[in-house]
């Protein structure tokens, strides 16, 4: 009986503990933004490039096919075990 009461304990501390670190990462990042919309801190911007050419774009339906597909193997090897 002991060992659940303990488990019980550190279980709820851990949530605690994860808990309070997501309000307080959530509040950082709402001053944060309002940093930069205020213009005290300068606007974060995406440095790396962005290709919109349409061979560089993978074929969706090609994709799609071979996603489902993967699916299907799966699926059949689990009902053969």
């Amino acid at each position: 009986m002991e060992f659940y009461k303990y488990l019980l304990i550190y279980s709820g501390i851990f949530i605690l503990i994860i808990m309070v670190a997501y309000v307080i990462s959530c509040v950082i990042s709402h001053i944060d933004y309002k940093r930069q919309i205020s213009g005290k801190r300068k606007m974060r911007e995406f440095k790396g490039s962005i290709n919109y050419d349409k061979e560089g774009q993978l074929n969706t339906e090609l994709e799609i096919e071979r996603a489902s597909k993967g699916m299907l193997t799966k699926n059949e090897m689990s009902h053969r075990i």
